[in-house]
């Protein structure tokens, strides 16, 4: 399932606010266009999840702080089991740290609120 990102202060072009070629859905798979931080609020995530009968999600994406964090709390809110794609969620570095560090910062605060994490290249996905 893809979540985008739309807003009124979204980029004009489109290349920049749509999803990356190289990660497109295929014909059918479902695409949730989002306003808010968290894929839950304000869209049809929820019922689209109920209806395939998910209960766990594999959660990757940008913005790990912001956008990647308001879902994974809204999902353990919902009741899903989450588990987060800890090298597959990008964001951009704070004055104190680089992208990288605030990766790692992120995996471990997941890790220790008793969250899975996962390789994109784990053979169990």
């Amino acid at each position: 399932m893809y979540v985008r990102h739309v807003s009124d202060d979204a980029p004009e072009d489109p290349e920049l606010a749509d999803i990356h070629p190289a990660l497109a859905p295929a014909s059918g798979e479902p695409i949730i266009d989002k306003r808010f931080g968290s894929a839950f609020l304000h869209t049809g995530l929820e019922a689209a999840l109920a209806a395939l009968g998910v209960k766990t999600l594999y959660v990757c994406g940008l913005a790990t702080f912001g956008r990647v964090n308001a879902t994974v709390m809204c999902a353990v809110c919902k009741g899903y089991e989450t588990m987060v794609v800890n090298d597959a969620h990008g964001t951009q570095g704070f004055p104190d740290a680089t992208p990288s560090q605030v990766i790692e910062r992120f995996n471990a605060v997941r890790e220790c609120a008793g969250e899975t994490l996962r390789g994109s290249r784990d053979a169990r996905f």
